[in-house]
């Protein structure tokens, strides 16, 4: 990929077919480093199952024949989904470099820097979010399901694999695309489509949202949609504070 900025950072002029060939090469891009990243985890899947099963022992669960597999066929199907989730998550980075290629030739350097800052922001937040999910999340829910299965007197003696992986992912991706509200709500503030009395207005209904947001994305539990919903109201409450701040520099401009 060549460098998308023009020495003298002027927008130049492409025909609509030189955009789709562009198009071509970026999907291109995105398909070889994905193709690139989940060949790299494919040795790796066995540790990356490791790490998944982490929570398991924060939970209290010690017994190593706990996560069972019910055919031949489990360990495969296992290694395959870690393998395509890794390498989605490793070749990322380097998908969003390709779109900034694609991207970046008609924006401004202003616009390129609050582009490069909003990518960092969001896979930070998209970072925070996996690990709260991964370290403290998923070990509280899986106390208070083993609990539920004392009080009802149900036996649990095992679970199966494809079932945890099921649950510890959608716990884990739904809370790291939960932390990127913040990002939209002060991207919709910058441009002016909402304002902090806005939001401040609205306080109640988005409590309302963010709590059903939560229930969708999590296990049907409480515990769980709780500790999402708790985070993600007080993100809310700081991108209210992060709108009023842009609202006023640009009052001062």
């Amino acid at each position: 990929m060549t460098n998308p900025l023009p020495a003298d950072n002027e927008l130049m002029a492409k025909p609509f077919a030189g955009h789709l060939d562009d198009l071509r090469k970026l999907l291109a891009w995105c398909l070889l480093v994905y193709a690139a990243a989940a060949l790299v985890c494919m040795p790796l899947t066995p540790w990356l199952l490791g790490m998944i099963q982490r929570p398991l022992g924060w939970a209290g669960i010690t017994d190593p024949d706990f996560l069972r597999v019910l055919d031949a066929t489990g360990g495969f199907r296992t290694a395959v989904r870690l393998v395509g989730w890794g390498g989605l998550v490793v070749s990322a980075p380097l998908m969003m470099l390709g779109i900034a290629w694609f991207v970046f030739p008609g924006l401004t350097r202003r616009e390129q820097g609050a582009v490069r800052g909003l990518v960092l922001i969001c896979l930070g937040l998209f970072g925070a979010g996996v690990w709260l999910a991964w370290r403290w999340v998923l070990p509280v829910g899986l106390r208070w399901l083993l609990t539920v299965n004392d009080w009802m007197g149900i036996a649990c003696t095992f679970m199966e694999l494809s079932a945890y992986l099921a649950f510890a992912l959608q716990v884990m991706l739904g809370f790291g695309l939960a932390f990127q509200a913040p990002v939209i709500l002060m991207g919709l503030g910058a441009l002016g489509v909402l304002s902090a009395g806005q939001l401040r207005h609205y306080r109640r209904h988005a409590i309302v949202v963010l709590m059903g947001f939560a229930m969708v994305m999590t296990p049907p539990d409480p515990w769980t949609m709780l500790m999402m919903s708790a985070p993600l109201i007080g993100l809310y409450e700081l991108s209210i504070l992060g709108v009023a701040m842009l609202e006023a520099r640009t009052k001062r401009r």
